[in-house]
């Protein structure tokens, strides 16, 4: 009888430990699965970046990037590549678009002519690795979206502001990440103090310290801590008189996609003449920065506070982009590109947020255009 009690034991201590295996082997299982979740969608995200006034707060979407510094500018071809025959901006390329696309319409914003060398070198937004941006995430608490209105245009609810309507063009230079931060400073400053003051674009893009070649790009989250550190000084579009220091860069490409227009330029402490404020006087200055990382929150920011910037991937088919909510379905990876975020809303159950692109007026929707939130994931502001 004893003998049969020990071996009952030995065989209830066996089972016990095949339990506490399989537990530990599940639980493995289990984070290795999570972290593969976790992985994918942080390599999805890329970032927004917005300013809040002159003493403005602004706000980043952490990205988790597996290099320690990454320009989008490189040739990727994904699975939805245009086919090799076709080209990107050709009438056949945009038919293809049309026919595959649900949310949006394509057409034509570039010559046919165009080559893909001198539309890429409008896109010039780089990332860093999420551990290079120390940045602290500011939440709403107790906000979700329902609490917000499904609609929201930044140009409606502040009609008073009439930087909210421009579009600025960035010539034939990758200074988007420039554009994108100074004209949500711009914006913020009306909002908030209800003053047009328009932020030059030439002064950071000449003066941020790291930058070698000013028309290759650079990180947007640079410009307000150039904004918060140094200030920045007004200035107009190209051929202009207006404010301290207009931008200088010709938004007709050479033939040969040179720089030699941008190598003559370099960082100037005065102001233009007949400018009658000094260099000193017309600096205005950020306070602090932090980050968000949820629509929620992305929403909340752009109907209380203003516009925030925003960057992502670009593709070949967004050069074609005419109206709609866009959305990436055909065409290889182009590169990394900032612009300004004013609003948000969904149309035929599609989220989107609302962006000014610093194109000119006659590409897109005026210069505008709608972008689904599922391609602008995590935000910096």
């Amino acid at each position: 009888m004893e003998e049969l009690t020990n071996y009952e034991r030995q065989r209830h201590n066996k089972k016990l430990a095949f339990i506490c295996i399989w537990i530990i082997i599940a639980t493995a299982l289990y984070c290795i699965f999570a972290q593969m979740v976790q992985t994918k969608r942080d390599n999805r995200k890329f970032e927004i970046i917005s300013g809040v006034e002159p003493v403005l707060n602004w706000t980043l979407k952490t990205a988790h990037i597996s290099s320690a510094e990454s320009d989008f500018n490189v040739k990727i071809v994904d699975e939805k590549s245009s086919d090799p025959g076709i080209h990107f901006l050709s009438d056949e390329f945009i038919q293809k678009i049309n026919s595959m696309a649900v949310s949006w319409k394509a057409g034509r914003n570039f010559p046919a002519s165009a080559s893909r060398e001198s539309l890429k070198r409008l896109l010039g937004a780089k990332r860093r690795d999420r551990r290079d941006v120390r940045l602290a995430i500011k939440t709403y608490p107790n906000t979700s979206s329902s609490d917000l209105p499904e609609n929201f245009d930044g140009r409606e609810q502040w009609p008073d502001c009439p930087s909210l309507r421009e579009i600025r063009n960035q010539g034939c230079c990758g200074s988007c990440w420039v554009f994108g931060a100074v004209e949500v400073m711009t914006d913020r400053q009306c909002i908030l103090k209800k003053t047009q003051f328009r932020y030059s674009a030439e002064e950071p893009l000449l003066c941020i310290e790291f930058t070698e070649d000013y028309c290759s790009g650079g990180f947007p989250e640079d410009v307000y801590h150039y904004w918060i550190k140094s200030g920045i000084v007004s200035g107009g579009s190209f051929n202009s008189t207006a404010g301290c220091q207009p931008y200088e860069i010709d938004p007709v490409c050479p033939p040969d996609n040179s720089n030699k227009q941008v190598s003559d330029l370099s960082c100037e402490k005065s102001c233009q003449k007949n400018y009658f404020v000094s260099f000193t006087e017309d600096k205005h200055f950020g306070s602090e920065s932090y980050a968000l990382d949820e629509d929620k929150d992305i929403m909340r920011e752009l109907f209380e506070k203003g516009p925030i910037t925003v960057a992502f991937e670009v593709y070949e088919d967004f050069f074609n982009y005419k109206s709609g909510v866009y959305k990436h379905v055909s065409g290889s990876y182009a590169g990394g590109h900032a612009v300004k975020c004013l609003g948000y809303g969904v149309q035929d159950v599609l989220p989107y947020y609302l962006c000014a692109n610093s194109w000119d007026y006659d590409w897109g929707d005026g210069g505008f255009f709608k972008i689904a939130m599922s391609e602008i994931e995590y935000v910096w502001l």
